[in-house]
């Protein structure tokens, strides 16, 4: 059964300014480095699963996540707008998958993970999928159940993700399997 469908735009040049400052135009103007502040964000919105997954594809940002040490690091322009991709990525499935839930479940960002499977030659990165935490999936299954029989469900999450120029676009399908 089709729980709820969802879906979220993402500015990218947002997600930058929230994790970036803005560069000056002088051409000495440094690289850009993480703002002071964008290491509580992305603490506050990334579960612990996401942050590891973060440490493993940026190794250069990491330190910023664990010691919020926001001075000395600069990071190319590259970079940034990867890490603005990733980040803008998860903010998109996290507001579509609240958007499905409600107002069955009042999603929060550290509700869900949003984590990436593997292709099949276990290199490339597959689909995108959900990982949501067992309390959000039991209320999902009490507002769903029949016949008075609570049996935890599978909570399935199809996900999609396109992204063009200055835009991204998350969609989520929530589908509740009984067993």
């Amino acid at each position: 059964m089709i729980v709820g469908v969802g879906i979220d735009i993402v500015n990218i040049p947002r997600i930058q300014r929230i994790l970036f400052p803005l560069l000056p135009t002088s051409p000495v103007a440094k690289a850009p480095q993480i703002r002071q502040g964008a290491s509580r964000f992305l603490r506050r919105i990334l579960t612990y699963a996401e942050l590891d997954d973060f440490r493993a594809r940026f190794p250069s940002a990491a330190p910023l996540i664990v010691t919020g040490d926001d001075s000395s690091r600069a990071l190319t322009d590259i970079d940034s707008l990867s890490i603005a991709r990733w980040v803008g990525a998860r903010w998109a499935f996290k507001e579509a998958a609240y958007k499905a839930l409600y107002p069955v479940h009042v999603l929060s960002a550290r509700d869900v993970s949003v984590m990436r499977s593997f292709g099949a030659n276990r290199k490339l990165p597959g689909k995108p999928y959900l990982v949501f935490k067992e309390d959000v999936v039991e209320k999902v299954a009490r507002h769903h159940m029949h016949d008075g029989v609570l049996d935890l469900p599978t909570l399935n999450a199809f996900c999609s993700v396109s992204h063009d120029g200055e835009y991204l676009v998350g969609q989520v399908i929530l589908e509740i399997i009984n067993r």
